[in-house]
């Protein structure tokens, strides 16, 4: 059974992303992660994404194409 919560809300569309790092800046998010307590490097890479384009304005997220 769903909580009612759940059931009120729409599913967030996802997206999957691949990148290719190096492997220095992979064990700072891996700590951070940690320190933070994000459960994954995505939970984390997502929430930071989020606080750095919280303040970007909108026409600089207009699709450029």
């Amino acid at each position: 059974m769903q909580h009612a919560s759940s059931r009120e809300t729409k599913p967030k569309e996802r997206v999957r992303v691949t990148i290719d790092l190096p492997a220095s800046l992979i064990a700072r998010i891996e700590k951070l992660r940690i320190r933070m307590g994000h459960r994954s490097r995505g939970a984390l890479i997502e929430h930071l994404l989020q606080e750095i384009l919280a303040d970007t304005p909108e026409e600089l997220l207009v699709d450029a194409q």
